[in-house]
């Protein structure tokens, strides 16, 4: 038995070292962008994690990832797609298993996923208005549809990125612009759907965008030093018992 829990073990180490190397090869592969580098950096902050045996949460990494990315390049904290990258994971590691805690229990993934795109739509909201002018509607309904076919489309355009080194990229690129035309296709029909996007013609106070921020970053900061207090109670209660 105790010969099988080492074989696992061994196996678990191989395939955090192959997906170490694995997203090496993908992040020198491909164009750096904003979400690009934050996603690596979490990536990565995880995978070192696991190889040290370090307990990395999402959140954990999150936090990494920012630093790294001011570090990296400072002046991108002023840039609007590093700031939404950002504010978007967050609202998905951080606020949305308070929301979904609170108003559903259930086990469908359709009204998770309705959740979650809302979550991450309410959460942008401010920031949308104070760039652009508008608030993303029913937007979150073609996300239901538009996500999925993105997210195809990234994971089939890596596969064709390895293809492609060894010669096969032909094999695997165009399956990937079928993907990308059906995309940008139903991104098309979807931008003519009335009420999709509604634009914003009030006040875009600075002060009013802050104080939104503080209080969701505040609500989320309590709730963990609050469950966390719960743990430490808990640990030393069974100490207690134990002894």
């Amino acid at each position: 038995m105790q010969f099988f829990f080492q074989k696992d073990a061994y196996y678990k180490e191989e395939q955090i070292y192959f997906y170490a190397v694995f997203l090496e090869y993908i992040f020198f592969g491909v164009r750096h962008s904003p979400s690009l580098i934050r996603a690596y950096i979490m990536a990565l902050t995880f995978i070192t994690g696991k190889i040290f045996y370090e307990n990395i949460d999402a959140a954990k990494s999150l936090a990494a990832a920012f630093i790294g990315g001011v570090f990296v390049s400072p002046l991108s904290m002023n840039e609007i797609p590093f700031i939404l990258s950002y504010l978007a994971v967050f609202a998905i590691i951080c606020i949305y298993p308070l929301i979904r805690k609170v108003i559903y229990r259930g086990k469908s993934k359709f009204i998770e996923k309705l959740i979650l795109l809302t979550t991450i739509q309410f959460f942008l909201i401010p920031i949308l208005i104070k760039e652009f002018g508008t608030i993303q509607f029913l937007s979150f309904f073609s996300n239901l549809i538009i996500l999925p076919i993105g997210t195809l489309y990234i994971v089939i355009s890596f596969i064709g990125l390895l293809f492609e080194n060894i010669g096969l990229g032909f094999i695997i690129f165009p399956i990937v612009n079928i993907i990308f035309e059906t995309f940008m296709k139903l991104v098309e029909i979807f931008s003519r759907v009335p009420y999709m996007t509604l634009r914003y013609n009030g006040s875009r106070d600075n002060a009013l965008f802050l104080i939104f921020y503080v209080i969701a970053f505040g609500i989320v900061f309590y709730n963990k030093f609050k469950m966390e207090g719960k743990k430490d109670e808990k640990i030393s209660g069974r100490i207690k018992i134990f002894k």
